[in-house]
């Protein structure tokens, strides 16, 4: 026989509202009731004792009820802030207006394969499957929690990407690209804009260290002085900056794992040259510049950059006025990677100065960037060939 003492109460907060809430497992299920005031909840511990003793299945909560449990309790505290924020929209966007009021255990693998379907004639491929992960998720935790028997979600196939590989500037391109940073940084100083001056300069040199060294935006702008080794002339990346509703958040990198990158002795410089930039502005500008992050890279003010900011007040006026169309700031770690390959850097390095958790990550990616591949195979096999007809005739 059930009874309510199987059970325990907690308090639980929802949108600056503190909740009285119930739960108990029964059979394996989990289950549970909330109630603005205690005496309410009495009342639905009982009536929720009485079904379950009755051998009646409780009446399930919603999609809609289930997601705001799981952004609230289980994706709290449990990843970045950025990737919390992704999930609440896939929730608002997609979720909710599709399945708000479903049953929960009403929600099938088809209907989840239709809105990725309908979802693909107009999105990106990765956009489409990032949301059918966000959905795997939460659907994992219904199933672990209880609330679900099994993954509607994993009985989907998401959308398969393009063959085609990453978009890459070639060396004349990526130098016009330079020209440009510079040129807007002529122009802020010919203004006289002390404040605008020092944020173009600031861009300038993060677009030239994505350019020379293939590090991802937010471990870029995440770097700090005590990074730079400017003896071995190495960049220590063990940072990610993030920007949420909450401000900007220093993580771990993508991956999780901390990476050294190697930079030429003009990236070095560059870098230099920037740090003593830097130096002299917040000396100018003391008491107003208020770098408290200790960021290498920062606003006017000493905050931390923006990216959505630098994506559309900066860089895609960049963009615009060199003629380079269809690129991102992501683009230029493409381009990196790309120019090496086709160079004929091994493909593990360049995994290593990426921070790829895998080889085959990067072959995938910029096996396009390879073609000589084969060439070079049939080159070696005929050397090989040549010697063994040596040998013969020796």
């Amino acid at each position: 026989m059930v009874k309510a003492s199987d059970g325990y109460i907690d308090r639980v907060k929802n949108k600056g509202y503190m909740y009285y809430r119930y739960r108990i497992r029964n059979n394996g299920q989990r289950y549970q009731v909330y109630a603005a005031k205690r005496r309410d909840l009495t009342a639905k511990i009982e009536e929720l004792v009485d079904k379950l003793n009755a051998g009646q299945r409780p009446e399930r909560i919603t999609v809609g009820g289930w997601c705001q449990i799981w952004l609230r309790e289980a994706a709290a505290n449990t990843v970045k802030a950025k990737t919390r924020e992704n999930y609440e929209k896939t929730v608002r966007n997609h979720i909710l207006p599709r399945w708000g009021k479903m049953p929960l255990n009403r929600l099938s693998g088809q209907d989840i394969q239709g809105l990725i379907n309908d979802l693909a004639a107009d999105h990106e491929a990765s956009t489409v499957n990032t949301i059918r992960t966000h959905i795997i998720v939460c659907m994992n935790t219904a199933v672990k929690w209880g609330y679900l028997a099994s993954n509607p979600a994993k009985m989907t196939k998401g959308v398969k990407k393009s063959k085609i590989g990453a978009k890459a500037m070639t060396v004349e391109e990526s130098q016009r690209l330079l020209h440009a940073c510079a040129d807007a940084v002529k122009q802020a100083a010919a203004e006289g804009d002390e404040a605008k001056t020092y944020l173009v300069k600031c861009y300038e040199t993060v677009v030239y260290i994505a350019l020379t060294t293939g590090m991802r935006q937010g471990e870029i702008l995440a770097l700090r002085p005590q990074d730079i080794d400017f003896e071995e002339n190495m960049i220590h990346v063990s940072k990610n900056l993030s920007s949420a509703r909450g401000g900007a958040k220093l993580d771990t990198t993508k991956t999780g794992k901390a990476r050294n990158v190697s930079i030429t002795a003009e990236t070095a410089d560059k870098i230099r040259e920037w740090i003593k930039y830097q130096e002299l502005f917040e000396k100018e500008f003391f008491g107003i510049f208020v770098n408290k992050m200790n960021l290498l890279f920062t606003n006017s003010a000493g905050g931390a950059i923006n990216q959505a900011n630098f994506a559309t007040r900066y860089f895609r006026l960049l963009l615009a006025r060199t003629g380079l169309t269809g690129y991102t700031f992501h683009s230029l770690r493409h381009t990196h990677a790309t120019q090496l390959l086709m160079s004929g850097v091994h493909a593990k390095v360049v995994q290593e100065r990426l921070g790829h958790s895998n080889l085959a990550t990067t072959m995938n990616i910029y096996v396009h960037a390879m073609p000589n591949l084969q060439g070079e195979a049939i080159a070696a096999t005929e050397r090989i060939e040549k010697k063994w007809s040596d040998s013969d005739h020796s």
